[in-house]
């Protein structure tokens, strides 16, 4: 089965996600990565879409993985930002999950689960909160959550698709504090580990319900394999206030000052969520206490701030501190430098400023404007001016003179003219430059999605070709089975009918039974030969209310969840309405297990069912030549074709078989040639002997008993229950 998960790569997805891969699910991930990391998904499985949720091109996403079930968590999730610009957070919240929730309907998803929160309720201060309580958001993003609710509500209602709606209380766990996701543990930690002080807006009394991220990701499993439907909260059912929060660092021995804001706009005072509900229905509870899972947050964010501590030292190192950033500065001085100094010469060797015949300084401002643009440009002008200032008193000592000196007004004029031109241009030109790589960063980021896809399609293609090729070899074999089921009697099926799906299914345990006259038994008729493969004999279907259930409801099984003491696969062959026969089928491959093989099963029992019923409806014709009239007494010619069968069946299978010389201790022995006396020790013996076994007289007038999957130990004690009736002569 294949799961979609929107923000996986996000704090609370990227837990979900690892949720479904342990429990063997295939992993779509379909994020934008403004929040999340693929550095949050531990596992290589997962294929990862970097993409909007509004984006059309989730679909090809839907259209390649066909996903089962759909958990979507994607969501701008500031509450404070919701406020600033509630325009953004509906296009992504409201915009985004239609988008979704159309896909899962279009692609057939059984289940579809949403994130909600329980800032749907608002300052309700009937706590802890039920799901019957009324909403009423005080932010956008309340309000864009609440809509989402009554959308999935919808959806569920018009297309009969599945929706969960959770009401999340405040998670928190590992890799929130990394995510930029908001999170007031996430905020306290962060600033307590870098030793700086922490605001606290409002009083601190307000309250918050905080659960542990690896509850919620249970909680989201159990819901998408259970059948419910609705609301839920998701919750501890705690209160904690921030001040008690901030105490409990303070034991831990973190935490600086503590500074009081005003309290913030949209932010709920009291937060308590009843999770009652979500317990009876999935089962489930919340493992994580508060001060393990905050503990656990503790660590590994000091891990995360210590590793990110060396990687910067690393990072320091190598670019030896600042020396990067002020580069630029340093050649611009230099540059400059050198300009004044040959302007400085030339002016020495001509005695007069307006005589320069090189201008040195004009040339280092369109240098430094073409090389980094204004952020150097403007610097080069006001330092070439005030080179041409400078120059200018020091050769005539006159500011006054300065106005009136038309090559010094002139040249003044030229720089600043050319260096703002030249830098306006090249930042434009980078500008640009940038808007291009930016434009090109999509188009790859959007071509690596169409590759991911490709290879997966590319994958599935070769894998589709693969079961094609093997279909065709499949094709052989079914063509085989037609033949090898090609009688008319029903021991020749039998052994057909095992032989073929042994070699089709790629089975080494395969038995089957043969129902009795009453339906209450199943008879072993025949079996693989396999050492360790021993079925039962005989099973009694009411012991047995699942291979009952098979059989009276003609229904294929397949034992996907691996219950013990029921094959593999089974499905029954049924003759004139009636159940007649069960092909039970063990020792495959898991791998095997697959919706191809399934279907490939069903075609081969399709195929015995109709041969067998071929074979009984000759054998119902022509009952009164095969056997004595009103008797189960086999005519010679058909005990001698039975025996054939069961020789051909030791042969190929190993399926053991014994033939007895039966006499009647109590009748008249001159008869014993005679019909009448054979057709009495016949119906004494049907009494006595199971579905599966035949009577018949062969040519010299001798009666048999043939023992159908009987070895020498059980024939013994069958020869032992029947010698106080019956003589016994041999065993053949």
């Amino acid at each position: 089965m294949n799961v979609l998960i929107t923000g996986g790569c996000g704090f609370i997805g990227s837990h979900v996600a690892e949720r479904y891969y342990k429990e063997g699910f295939g992993v779509y991930i379909i994020d934008n990565l403004s929040t999340g990391c693929k550095a949050n998904i531990s596992f290589s499985a997962a294929k990862i879409f970097r993409l909007n949720i509004e984006d059309d091109q989730c679909e090809y996403v839907f259209k390649a993985a066909k996903p089962d079930i759909v958990v979507h968590l994607a969501a701008q999730t500031d509450v404070m930002a919701s406020v600033g610009d509630p325009f953004s957070d509906a296009s992504s919240n409201l915009l985004g999950l239609v988008n979704i929730l159309n896909l899962s309907k279009k692609y057939g998803a059984k289940a579809f689960i949403f994130a909600s929160s329980a800032a749907v309720y608002g300052n309700n201060e009937k706590l802890p909160l039920d799901e019957v309580q009324p909403v009423n958001p005080l932010s956008p993003y309340g309000i864009s959550k609440a809509a989402g609710e009554f959308y999935c509500r919808k959806w569920n209602e018009l297309y009969g698709m599945r929706t969960v709606c959770f009401r999340f209380s405040n998670v928190y766990g590992p890799r929130q504090g990394m995510s930029k996701e908001s999170g007031v543990i996430s905020i306290i930690t962060q600033r307590f580990a870098e030793n700086k002080d922490f605001t606290v807006w409002g009083d601190g009394n307000q309250t918050r319900d905080f659960i542990y991220v690896e509850d919620i990701a249970d909680a989201i499993f159990k819901a998408s394999r259970k059948e419910v439907n609705g609301v839920m909260n998701l919750s501890s059912n705690t209160e904690i206030s921030i001040n008690e929060l901030l105490e409990i660092y303070k034991k831990k021995g973190y935490g600086k000052k503590i500074i009081h804001g005003p309290e913030r706009k949209g932010e709920i005072a009291r937060s308590r969520l009843d999770n009652t509900l979500a317990k009876e229905l999935l089962g489930w509870a919340p493992k994580y206490s508060f001060e393990e899972g905050l503990s656990k947050t503790i660590d590994w964010y000091c891990t995360q701030s210590e590793n990110a501590r060396k990687e910067a030292a690393a990072t320091s190192f190598s670019r030896k501190g600042l020396l990067d950033k002020y580069i630029p500065y340093f050649e611009n001085i230099l540059a400059f430098g050198i300009a004044a100094a040959f302007t400085y010469i030339g002016k020495l060797k001509s005695q007069e400023f307006s005589a320069i015949q090189t201008d040195y300084a004009f040339v280092y401002i369109i240098l430094m404007s073409i090389v980094y643009g204004s952020a150097q440009g403007i610097i080069s002008i006001i330092l070439a001016v005030s080179l041409v200032v400078s120059m200018h008193l020091g050769f005539n000592g006159d500011v006054h003179s300065l106005i009136y000196n038309k090559y010094s007004i002139m040249t003044i004029f030229v720089y600043i003219l050319s260096g703002l031109v030249v830098s306006y241009n090249i930042d434009n030109k980078k500008r640009k430059i940038s808007e291009l790589e930016a434009s090109n960063a999509k188009i790859n980021e959007q071509l690596a999605n169409i590759k991911e896809l490709y290879s997966y399609v590319s994958s599935a293609k070769d894998e589709l070709a693969e079961q094609v090729i093997s279909a065709g070899g499949s094709l052989g074999r079914i063509y085989k089975l037609t033949s090898e089921l090609d009688s008319l009697e029903t021991e020749d099926i039998y052994i057909g009918a095992l032989k073929v799906v042994e070699e089709i299914m790629k089975a080494s345990m395969v038995s089957i039974y043969v129902l009795n006259d009453t339906g209450t038994y199943l008879r072993l008729i025949c079996k693989s030969n396999s050492f360790e493969f021993k079925p039962r004999n005989s099973i009694k279907l009411e012991e047995e209310k699942k291979l009952k259930q098979i059989i009276y409801r003609n229904e294929t099984f397949i034992n996907r969840s691996l219950i013990k003491g029921l094959p593999l696969m089974a499905a029954p062959v049924y003759y004139d309405n009636n159940p007649n026969l069960l092909i039970c089928v063990d020792g495959v491959m898991f791998e095997e297990l697959s919706l191809y093989h399934e279907s490939l099963f069903k075609i081969a029992v399709a195929l015995i069912t109709k041969s067998f019923n071929k074979a009984k409806a000759y054998e119902d014709a022509i009952v009164n030549k095969r056997y004595f009239k009103g008797s189960k007494l086999l005519k010679p010619k058909y005990l001698e074709e039975l025996i054939k069968s069961k020789s051909r069946g030791y042969e190929l299978f190993g399926i053991e078989y014994t033939v007895l010389d039966v006499q009647s201790k109590s009748n008249d022995h001159t008869l014993k040639h005679k019909e009448g006396y054979a057709l009495s020790i016949a119906g004494e013996l049907s009494a006595c002997i199971r579905e599966t076994d035949h009577v018949g007289i062969d040519r010299d007038g001798n009666i048999k008993l043939v023992l159908s999957n009987t070895g020498k130990e059980i024939s013994q004690a069958i020869i032992k229950r029947l010698e106080a009736d019956f003589a016994i002569r041999g065993i053949a």
